[in-house]
C-alpha cells in the first residue's frame, strides 16, 4: 500500500485516489491521499475557481 501524496509529508496510507483537472482542460492528475488529506483537496478545489474536482474514489 502506498503512501498519502499530501504535500506536507503525512505518512498515513493512501485510501482516497482524488482525480482534479485545470477547468476547461481535459487533462485529469491522480494523487492519491489519506481519508483526512482528500477531504481537504476537495474543500481546497471547491474554493478555487482555477481547478475542477473530477471525482473522490475509496481504494
Amino acid at each position: 500500500m502506498s503512501l498519502c501524496e499530501f504535500p506536507d509529508g503525512c505518512s498515513a496510507a493512501a485510501t482516497h485516489r482524488v482525480a482534479v483537472k485545470l477547468k476547461g482542460g481535459s487533462v485529469e492528475t491522480f494523487e492519491y491521499y489519506c481519508r483526512q488529506h482528500a477531504a481537504v483537496a476537495d474543500r481546497a478545489a471547491r474554493r478555487d475557481d482555477r481547478f475542477e474536482l473530477v471525482g473522490v474514489e475509496e481504494l
